[in-house]
């Protein structure tokens, strides 16, 4: 326990302690710049006495999978997996967040708790958010794996959806 502590304690003295702190360290340890409005959520962070400032890596391997796709083939296969029955998207556009079942033609219908909870959620800072779906999992255990070859495979992940049995489940489906 005494390890333990003292690595946490050591942790803590290593946090960045100004925004250009901040920044020179995410670009170090993930070799990119961070996200657009980093500079608002490091504010935010230190008025509410955020003590651990640097710490993204299991955020950043989560994203990693992501990386590999534009923008548009994100959205893509967000729409196609809202095809999958209890699956909602919250949709963030123009500053304004709704939920959608996209099934029932892209407008505001019955959808589940968990899809009204985020996008409440997100309410609060929708203005600051870029265009973007999330698909929201109505069921209560998990259910949309990738298939390890692509995980260990990388470079298979961008090929491999575009005949996926979403997409065979979904010929002519709209996509906007």
């Amino acid at each position: 326990m005494a390890d333990a502590r003292l690595a946490f304690d050591q942790k803590i003295a290593r946090q960045s302690k100004s925004l250009s702190a901040a920044v020179t360290e995410y670009n170090r340890r993930y070799g990119r710049n961070p996200p657009k409005g980093f500079d608002e959520w490091y504010e935010f962070a230190v008025a509410n006495g955020a003590t651990i400032i640097d710490e993204y890596d299991a955020l950043a391997k989560s994203m990693e999978p992501f990386w590999l796709f534009s923008g548009e083939e994100v959205r893509r296969r967000c729409i196609q997996v809202g095809y999958l029955p209890s699956v909602d998207l919250v949709r963030v556009e123009d500053g304004e967040t709704r939920t959608i079942d996209v099934s029932k033609g892209f407008s505001d219908s019955e959808v589940g708790a968990r899809a009204k909870g985020f996008r409440v959620m997100l309410e609060k800072f929708q203005h600051k958010l870029p265009n973007m779906d999330f698909p929201i999992n109505e069921k209560a255990e998990g259910r949309i794996l990738v298939p390890w070859e692509e995980n260990l495979y990388s470079n298979l992940t961008a090929d491999s959806s575009r005949e996926s049995l979403v997409t065979k489940s979904c010929r002519g489906c709209s996509s906007s």
